[in-house]
């Protein structure tokens, strides 16, 4: 997409979303609004507009709510999404995000299985090994094994949904080399893996003596 042009709809969808704000706000009160479907479906087609991105709108702290344009887990996207929200509009109501960021959950969520129930998954259960490479690429490994009545496509979509609630999604497109999920974990790494809740902490100390390492030249 040509930077005149990407611009250009980057200009007409912050007009479009301050005309429309007000409209966008409704949508999460308590009133009942007959229009909602279409809302949501202009939505998506005002983002899909830019590429293969994603959304979400939700709450904020304190009064204010959010708006997140997600590039779906993909490096060049990041750089569009990036461009996107650098271009927002101050509104009082609103804090916008590039990509999603991490949350304090309680690591419980809702996936369809393969016959499409919906399931609770207790990530709080999952154990971690983070494994750091010469060339400082990361790979993290999870052994998951209250999830075997899922296939390997869900399995690695909750693995990514998990990790980017705990990392955020910038986070896990940029230092995030690769994410495998097992039921067991090689015996190799049993004796140095964690429970998934300490992850963050650890990465956040490994990108933290990386920088101390680079400071130094």
């Amino acid at each position: 997409m040509a930077n005149s042009t990407l611009n250009a709809k980057i200009e007409s969808f912050w007009k479009w979303f301050v005309q429309t704000e007000d409209r966008i706000l409704t949508f999460f009160s308590d009133e009942v609004d007959a229009d909602k479907d279409a809302l949501i479906e202009t939505i998506n087609n005002k983002i899909l507009d830019f590429g293969l991105f994603s959304w979400e709108i939700g709450p904020d702290r304190g009064r204010r709510h959010y708006l997140t344009i997600s590039p779906n887990g993909d490096k060049t996207r990041l750089e569009i999404s990036k461009l996107i929200i650098s271009k927002a509009p101050r509104l009082r109501n609103w804090s916008f995000y590039y990509a999603k960021p991490s949350k304090k959950w309680d690591f419980v969520f809702k996936i369809y299985d393969d016959f499409m129930m919906e399931r609770t998954i207790e990530a709080f259960r999952w154990n971690y090994v983070l494994l750091e490479y010469a060339d400082d690429t990361l790979e993290i490994q999870i052994e998951a094994n209250n999830i075997s009545f899922l296939d390997q496509d869900y399995k690695k979509t909750a693995a990514d949904l998990v990790i980017t609630n705990i990392l955020g999604e910038e986070a896990k497109i940029k230092d995030i080399n690769k994410i495998t999920i097992v039921e067991e974990l090689d015996d190799e790494y049993s004796a140095i893996c964690a429970p998934i809740r300490e992850l963050k902490e650890h990465f956040e100390e490994i990108l933290a003596e990386r920088m101390e390492e680079n400071s130094r030249y």
